[in-house]
């Protein structure tokens, strides 16, 4: 039975439309999200270095925090999370990811500007909100570096949206705009601004912007 997750805002795991209650603890919920979404094996020592102190006895919170995992993603017939003295791994190939989706989904070359707009939607979201732990630099660098993508893939879906040949010019300058805002050097969006504001008949708007590229 497919499980459906979804990262973009707060983390919240579905199955057959029923939300699933998360484990209070945030390092449970935080060790989810980076078996969830690193998608290979990890050695116990290093998750119990990412996640815990040493006073804390790691390697007992981190099989308390896998027995809590255990009870939301296992199922009789699909055993998700695979663990041996040694290693721990999410199993994710039966799950429905929101981020993930989306990747597949701007993989395509062509997508109708309503599908490339629910996609700016979901991305609006901050991903893995409340996740945070920032007294563990491990995890939460890498969670920053996964924030960074976000911001990477917003950029790119306003620049897709700026050429969406299924708009109009009006709705092609405001993508335009957030591109131009996600990525104020680039001289791409910056000329494709330019050229939206002329043909829309905004030449004082032209004329500066104009004036701000060539500084």
């Amino acid at each position: 039975m497919m499980l459906t997750i979804q990262t973009l805002g707060e983390l919240c795991v579905t199955r057959k439309s029923e939300v699933l209650p998360l484990p209070p603890s945030k390092k449970t919920r935080a060790l989810l999200v980076y078996l969830l979404l690193t998608s290979r094996p990890h050695r116990r020592d290093r998750l119990c270095e990412m996640f815990w102190d040493v006073p804390d006895d790691p390697r007992g919170s981190l099989r308390w925090s896998l027995s809590k995992l255990r009870n939301i993603v296992n199922e009789p017939s699909s055993t998700r999370i695979m663990a041996d003295r040694e290693r721990v791994e999410l199993t994710t190939v039966d799950m429905e990811i929101d981020i993930r989706t989306i990747d597949i989904q701007l993989e395509q070359k062509q997508l109708p500007a309503a599908t490339l707009v629910s996609i700016a939607a979901q991305l609006d979201e901050p991903l893995l909100d409340g996740i945070d732990l920032p007294n563990h630099a491990k995890f939460q660098n890498w969670l920053i570096s996964e924030r960074s993508n976000m911001t990477r893939l917003r950029s790119l879906v306003a620049e897709r949206l700026a050429h969406c040949s299924d708009i109009g010019p009006e709705d092609s300058l405001h993508w335009t705009r957030i591109w131009l805002e996600r990525k104020p050097f680039s001289a791409t969006a910056g000329k494709h601004m330019l050229l939206l504001l002329r043909q829309l008949g905004h030449d004082d708007k032209a004329s500066s912007l104009h004036k701000e590229l060539d500084q």
